[in-house]
């Protein structure tokens, strides 16, 4: 028996004999009745694809589906049907998703504190405990583990623990909420002590929301021209950028110690020739769904880039991740 049931932002299909698992995202997820049998594609990766009886579906309480309950059900969970065209072949309709989307700067955690007045929705101060660890030009941001929500700013003024964003504020966080502060540019010296830089890295409090990255963003800027064998426009590093997954393990993901290995990992790996007294720049674009999966962050987990050569040779460094959270 198959049971089939809606976590989150997810179909789960589950095989009761085995307890093995295939998780479809609902925006991706598409279905076709056969009559006796239905079809799930999954339009990112044709080896999730799978057929079923009707009659060995269940539903998250192990009752056998209704097959018009469940072709009713499938509409409003997953990205719709399947089309079959006239020459048999199976066409895609694709749905865009609308879940909430996330676009944050790695960030090296630099000072943690909390809100001490109620955010005042579309105003730009914050006012905090301890304003320690904050720098102009950095990123802050801040948690409301009640209300489950995350918003991402950049310091623009520091004044006593009144902190100036430079967007306005998009929601009502109440006395206490958690506040981080962050250093976004990864030119640093880590070749003593290595630096981590997180995606997400609150260490005591973190909300209750699953985030799915699907592409990372590159940017440099140089203090001269960048050749293919060095890194940005410094010597190729000797122990290079790391990607790390973190969940309580640690699991490597690349190590780049030079612009080829860059331009080999990522597309649109471009080096840009800057006029005048402008910075060059080199910049990129590596999308995780082009490898058939996404980057999922649950509360505590993170993904972190940690630089253990001295980087200072650039003149910035820092690296975006796009995604969007998974909702019910």
């Amino acid at each position: 028996m198959i049971r089939i049931e809606s976590k989150k932002n997810y179909i789960i299909l589950t095989d009761i004999a085995t307890s093995q698992t295939i998780e479809y995202p609902k925006g991706r997820v598409r279905y076709k009745d056969w009559s006796a049998t239905i079809d799930f594609k999954y339009i990112d990766d044709s080896s999730q694809d799978r057929t079923f009886l009707f009659s060995e579906l269940v539903d998250a309480d192990d009752v056998l589906w209704v097959k018009s309950e469940l072709i009713d059900w499938l509409r409003l969970n997953t990205g719709g049907a399947i089309k079959v065209s006239d020459n048999g072949t199976i066409d895609v309709s694709i749905q865009s998703s609308t879940s909430p989307l996330v676009i944050i700067k790695a960030t090296e955690l630099l000072a943690e504190t909390t809100l001490t007045t109620l955010a005042v929705i579309d105003a730009k101060i914050l006012s905090v405990a301890s304003s320690t660890g904050a720098v102009v030009g950095d990123a802050l941001t801040i948690y409301s583990t009640l209300n489950n929500r995350v918003s991402f700013f950049t310091i623009l003024a520091i004044n006593g623990n009144d902190i100036t964003v430079d967007s306005p504020i998009d929601f009502a966080y109440e006395v206490g909420s958690f506040v981080q502060f962050g250093n976004t540019d990864m030119s640093v010296d880590g070749s003593v002590t290595p630096r981590i830089f997180g995606v997400r890295n609150p260490t005591t409090q973190d909300i209750d929301l699953a985030v799915d990255f699907t592409r990372m963003i590159l940017s440099m800027e140089l203090t001269g021209s960048g050749d293919y064998d060095e890194f940005g426009n410094i010597p190729a590093l000797t122990n290079g950028l790391i990607c790390r997954f973190v969940d309580g393990r640690k699991q490597n993901i690349f190590n780049v110690k030079d612009n080829r290995e860059f331009d080999n990992l990522m597309y649109d790996f471009k080096f840009i020739a800057a006029s005048g007294n402008a910075p060059d720049g080199i910049s990129g674009r590596f999308t995780f769904e082009k490898l058939g999966s996404v980057i999922r962050l649950k509360p505590f987990e993170d993904l972190q880039f940690i630089v253990e050569d001295n980087l200072t040779g650039l003149t910035t460094f820092e690296i975006l991740l796009q995604g969007a959270g998974v909702t019910n």
